[in-house]
């Protein structure tokens, strides 16, 4: 199966029609990990991504939303080592603990944002994959996990995961999570 970019949503609710352009820059994102965990269903009423020809959790995924991801989760580990060397800078006392050891220094303390900033990246996988949709009343986008089953869809939104609109990671912070725009 193919896609083809059909609408271009940017900030202040404005539609744009795509070009030729846009959808090369779509098409140009080359992910450098794929998840290939398979995607097991011991009947169809669970999932029918495999119905569909993807049959790892990593096919339910674009390059581009795979590259964003993967790249924040890269981040989030450098986040955690300048966090810690941040604390130790500023003096922080530290027993080289972690969290699960009952840690309670700068160690712990790193770990505790980092675990924070993955749990946000989750957060952001289930509106960045390529069975989410629009909601046109919403203004907004719906998650992958809405439901028990994963629905097949045939015309998915893709959010702007480093913006800050509905499906970016910076939303995944936010209290009441991706319901603006």
């Amino acid at each position: 199966m193919g896609q083809r970019l059909l609408a271009i949503v940017a900030e202040g609710r404005l539609y744009l029609a795509p070009t030729d352009s846009l959808a090369q820059i779509a098409r140009s994102a080359t992910p450098t990990w794929k998840p290939d965990l398979s995607v097991t269903t011991p009947c169809h009423d669970i999932d029918r991504l495999p119905m569909y020809g993807m049959f790892t959790w990593g096919d339910a995924f674009t390059p581009r939303q795979l590259l964003a991801l993967t790249t924040i989760t890269d981040l989030v580990a450098e986040a955690r080592e300048r966090i810690l060397e941040d604390a130790l800078t500023s003096g922080a006392a530290d027993d080289g603990l972690d969290l699960d050891a009952g840690g309670t220094g700068a160690t712990a303390y790193a770990q505790a944002v980092s675990v924070y900033l993955a749990l946000a990246l989750g957060k952001a996988a289930d509106y960045n994959s390529s069975v989410c949709t629009w909601i046109n009343g919403g203004q907004t986008m719906r998650n992958t996990f809405g439901r028990q089953a994963i629905p097949m869809v045939w015309d998915y939104a893709e959010a702007n995961p480093i913006g800050s609109s509905t499906g970016s990671y910076v939303k995944c912070h936010q209290p009441g999570g991706q319901s603006s725009p």
